[in-house]
């Protein structure tokens, strides 16, 4: 990306101005699409509830239809962050970090924090 960056900042005075020192900025929060959610939230949990009693098949239509209305599982973060984890056990997690149990969110809303323990 930096190497593209480069070339058509040759051309392109703005892209030099826009990306001073060539550095991309990392998010710190992770990134789920934009979707509005049609679904009321207890909906939301009741599906979310349901996954691990689901079989395969059933279990990803459902994810399906999660993702259809804006509510997606929370991507690995390899760091503990309060506002998308919860510690299990003891409650102290500890970097690098594992996912017990999956966590949902929206782009907008964490509807349920990812379970976490260190690795």
């Amino acid at each position: 990306m930096l190497e593209r960056l480069t070339f058509v900042a040759r051309i392109h005075g703005e892209v030099k101005r826009a990306y001073r020192d060539f550095e991309l900025v990392s998010a710190t929060a992770p990134f789920v699409p934009h979707i509005p959610v049609s679904e009321g939230e207890d909906v939301v949990i009741q599906a979310i509830d349901l996954l691990p009693s689901l079989s395969a098949a059933d279990a990803v239509a459902v994810r399906e239809q999660l993702a259809a209305n804006g509510i997606f599982e929370i991507p690995f973060i390899s760091n503990f962050d309060a506002g998308f984890h919860e510690a299990a056990g003891a409650g102290l997690s500890v970097p690098p970090i594992e996912y017990v149990t999956a966590g949902w969110m929206s782009s907008m809303k964490v509807y349920r924090k990812a379970l976490v323990r260190s690795a």
